[in-house]
């Protein structure tokens, strides 16, 4: 083999040995910034809430709506 194919070699064994660091470190720094983040967990079920409304408040119209339709076809 000459330098350049021993030279290839080492770079790749390198590359290998260190990935799983850099994939330990990049881990670590992602789980850190996530419980960085402050949460606000009672603004979040209070978006929830009303959400959970706004779909209760459309099923109402809606069911409205087909029994009107209902009504006027009845007649």
């Amino acid at each position: 083999m000459d330098k350049l194919e021993i030279s290839a070699v080492n770079v790749i064994i390198c590359l290998s040995l260190l990935l799983p660091i850099v994939i330990v470190f990049v881990s670590c720094e992602v789980s850190l910034y996530c419980l960085q983040r402050p949460r606000n967990y009672f603004e979040e079920a209070k978006k929830l809430d009303k959400k959970i409304e706004n779909l209760r408040e459309e099923e109402k119209t809606s069911q409205t709506k087909k029994s009107a339709t209902v009504a006027e076809i009845s007649v």
